[in-house]
């Protein structure tokens, strides 16, 4: 590709990723600000569900700095660790895996269809597990 010029940097950038990141940047603030990571079921909730669009590790990173304190860092990570089941896009393992089936000659139908119904159930139990240790274990 050779050297990148500045004028070749708005060519280059995906606009998609970047608003996608920026919106959620903002919504993260919000939920600061509303009082939602104040517990750390908002965060394991947060995580869990943004896991779902973004994978599991730049939820992590996009909703740390809302994790204040030890409790509430327990449920990020308890939310994040959930989330990476659920939707393909929950780990990056999920979508390497499916290119994987695909390249040995599987056909996506029959991967996707029993992957999300299994993640998805575990996604709930996993949630709900998470849930009864952060209101019944204490630190």
């Amino acid at each position: 590709m050779g050297r990148v010029r500045p004028s070749d940097v708005p060519r280059l950038m995906d606009s998609r990723i970047l608003t996608l990141f920026f919106v959620l940047t903002v919504a993260v603030e919000l939920g600061k600000t509303s009082g939602l990571f104040d517990h750390p079921a908002g965060l394991l909730f947060s995580g869990a569900l943004l896991s779902q669009f973004v994978s599991n590790v730049p939820a992590a990173l996009l909703l740390e700095p809302a994790a204040a304190t030890p409790h509430g860092f327990q449920g990020l990570l308890y939310g994040v660790t959930a989330g990476a089941c659920g939707s393909p896009l929950g780990s990056i393992a999920n979508l390497i895996g499916a290119q994987i089936y695909v390249r040995e000659g599987g056909r996506p139908g029959y991967f996707w269809r029993p992957f999300c119904a299994v993640s998805g159930v575990l996604l709930l139990l996993l949630v709900l597990f998470a849930v009864a240790l952060l209101t019944f274990v204490k630190n």
